[in-house]
């Protein structure tokens, strides 16, 4: 028997109530004047299909460039909608940096909390350190962190809400993991969140920028082993026993 269920008004790409459940629950997308439309079917998790889609926007258009109304076109919602999750650009603006960031941290977090503390620390932290630098030269990561640097000037909020879900959180990340190390007495550190700033700036600090400058491709498998070998060196030389 085929269910009914009610259909919010003004939603592109409805589903028919006529339809099985079991097709409610697919998300379907189509492309439409080259940007990707996300069609909400029932039972979707609409705040993450409008963050897809806002995180979409905004890496096209910039912060100032994006729009509420064009935001709600992609995702396929209606403007009720957005609106009931995320009050204003700003608010959806912060939900994309935190997201994509909290995908950032994921990605290196349980490598960094499971290093080898019994070992010489030379070849786990090189490990961190390219689990890390790999990240942050992902094409969205760098568009992202391209927008907030260009809007922070007009925007400072946007730098401020980059800093504490980004930079800080990693920072923070870094830094239980160097703490275990030093607890364990295979690193000199006296305070873990200054050492794993020094840590970042040793191993990060030349190919994110050129790849910020000059797009990932500029960065090559060779080089990131090379600068992750040489950060590490140095880090080592400052707070190794």
């Amino acid at each position: 028997m085929l269910a009914r269920q009610p259909v919010e008004p003004g939603v592109a790409g409805d589903v028919p109530a006529e339809l099985p459940l079991a097709d409610h629950d697919l998300e379907r997308a189509d492309v439409c004047h080259e940007t990707k439309r996300y069609s909400v079917a029932m039972g979707v998790d609409k705040p993450q299909v409008i963050l897809a889609a806002a995180t979409t926007v905004f890496l096209r258009d910039g912060y100032h460039g994006a729009s509420m109304d064009e935001i709600t076109a992609v995702a396929g919602v209606s403007k009720p909608t957005v609106y009931r999750h995320y009050a204003d650009k700003g608010v959806l603006f912060r939900a994309v940096v935190q997201a994509m960031m909290e995908r950032l941290d994921r990605s290196f977090r349980d490598e960094a909390l499971e290093l080898d503390t019994d070992g010489e620390p030379f070849i786990p932290l090189c490990g961190l350190a390219r689990r890390v630098l790999t990240g942050l030269l992902d094409p969205e990561v760098l568009r992202l962190r391209r927008l907030v640097i260009g809007e922070a000037g007009r925007f400072p909020e946007l730098g401020q809400t980059y800093w504490r879900h980004g930079f800080e959180k990693g920072l923070g990340t870094l830094a239980d993991g160097l703490r275990r190390m030093a607890d364990r007495g295979r690193l000199d550190v006296a305070d873990p969140h200054f050492a794993a700033g020094q840590f970042a700036g040793l191993v990060l600090w030349v190919p994110v920028h050129q790849a910020l400058l000059c797009g990932p491709d500029a960065v090559a498998d060779a080089d990131i082993d090379r600068h992750v070998e040489a950060g590490v060196h140095a880090f080592l030389a400052l707070h190794g026993r």
